[in-house]
């Protein structure tokens, strides 16, 4: 691997780790305990921190030799669906609150009833925004070596992120959230509509 490559990836490693240990319902536990109701500005907090330690990592993403370039008209046509999937992926932001993900809604105190949602995008597939963006970085017609490296630590990031949000999703919701588990696949969507059981 050559070595700006690995400084990249060491450093994507790096973020995923603090990412993922911050995201742990302990962690946010015991910052409630610490700070009472000054925990209300954790999730807005994380991610600020997400997004600085985001582009740290990406301060590495240099230009490195280029492997593939997508030829012909297909190149911008990759562009197009990436911007395709981008709106995509706001919509199904939008489904789950952009408030409540952002970390406004609490800091403003607003308690919001959460819910399993299970129309729109999710009615397809359990995680649209892991799905959709995989396949956004899988699209870039501009194939390099930190792109290579980019697309396979963020895919298996988004995969260990799925394992662990549905562990939280079981036990959070339940038999409802077995039963939504069973209907609907977890990353390759579904292209029929199915009746999920109440």
């Amino acid at each position: 691997m050559h070595d700006n490559s690995y400084v990249f990836a060491c450093r994507f490693i790096a973020f995923a780790i603090c990412h993922s240990i911050l995201a742990t319902p302990a962690v946010q536990y015991r910052f409630k305990c610490l700070f009472g109701s000054g925990w209300r500005g954790y999730r807005l907090g994380y991610n600020l921190l997400s997004i600085i330690m985001f582009g740290w990592v990406m301060a590495a993403y240099r230009s490195s030799r280029i492997i593939f370039l997508v030829p012909g008209f297909w190149g911008p046509l990759c562009y197009l669906v990436q911007v395709a999937l981008l709106l995509l992926l706001f919509r199904c932001a939008a489904q789950v609150g952009i408030g409540d993900f952002l970390g406004f809604n609490q800091l403003r105190g607003r308690m919001t009833r959460h819910v399993l949602v299970k129309s729109g995008c999710y009615a397809r597939v359990r995680h649209p925004q892991y799905s959709l963006a995989i396949v956004f970085l899988l699209l870039n017609p501009v194939i390099s070596v930190n792109g290579i490296v980019l697309t396979l630590l963020s895919a298996s990031y988004f995969i260990f992120g799925a394992v662990i949000e549905e562990k939280r999703l079981a036990l959070e919701f339940g038999e409802e959230y077995r039963r939504y588990r069973d209907e609907v696949p977890m990353f390759i969507p579904s292209f029929y509509r199915r009746c999920i059981k109440r």
